[in-house]
């Protein structure tokens, strides 16, 4: 899944265990992204270690398709916000909680971002999601029943592909990032793929994406993918994942 490796602008990144790993893990600096929406009590006490530099990605519903890296610092506090009572959120300043929090990118506050949200939505077969000359699109093969409160029970060969244009439009370069089958009993299936941000992290004019990959309801990796960390003639590399779970 992975374009060119910039040691300069990266500070040691965690790579998953499917990743082409060519590189020392310890040449590279570890990027932490965290999704506000994750956050469980007893995080108020861990997330802001005076010598890190944590920004939180802020989207604003007036300037379309572009939000802010706002600097955290130790006197923004974590809270219980109303109807989620066990979610402590990131409240800076009196804004609304940011999309998610990061560190070790070459960020500055209050920087302007290409980016959107996609409030945890998985793209179904036949659905696609274009953004920045890129189109996300699946495939697959559903399984119905008409007696289940659910629309698809299975997608058998589900394929999550990313599609990217040429800056001259001169060819078009496709990436399969994850290939899968979400087995169901005859009524639901469990976990999927599911989208929280597209935008330009790394600042480079294409396109990066934060997601959660799941096989099960319980637990789910977060992975962000970097245009920057791609290998060879791929188009996104993997910079982080970590798996949350839930009780």
């Amino acid at each position: 899944m992975p374009l060119a490796i910039f040691l300069f602008l990266f500070p040691a990144v965690s790579f998953s265990e499917t990743a082409d790993c060519s590189i020392s893990q310890d040449s590279i600096p570890k990027i932490t992204v965290q999704c506000t929406a994750d956050l469980v009590n007893g995080w108020e006490y861990q997330l802001f270690p005076k010598d890190v530099a944590y920004y939180g990605i802020y989207i604003d519903e007036k300037v379309k398709n572009k939000c802010r890296a706002t600097r955290i610092s130790g006197k923004d506090t974590l809270v219980n916000m109303p109807g989620k009572a066990l979610t402590p959120m990131i409240i800076p300043d009196g804004q609304n909680p940011p999309e998610f929090i990061i560190t070790n990118l070459p960020l500055k506050d209050g920087q302007w971002l290409m980016g959107k949200s996609f409030s945890n939505r998985m793209l179904f077969p036949g659905e696609s999601i274009p953004f920045m000359g890129s189109w996300l699109y699946a495939t697959g093969i559903p399984q119905t029943n008409m007696h289940a409160p659910e629309p698809f029970t299975a997608i058998n060969d589900y394929k999550l592909i990313l599609r990217q244009q040429s800056r001259d439009g001169s060819s078009i370069q496709e990436e399969t990032l994850f290939t899968m089958t979400l087995a169901g009993n005859g009524t639901y299936y469990e976990g999927g793929i599911h989208i929280r941000w597209i935008g330009d992290l790394d600042q480079d004019g294409k396109i990066d994406i934060l997601l959660t990959y799941a096989t099960e309801y319980k637990c789910f990796d977060v992975i962000l993918f970097l245009s920057s960390r791609a290998e060879g003639n791929r188009l996104l590399g993997e910079a982080t994942r970590h798996r949350t779970c839930r009780c």
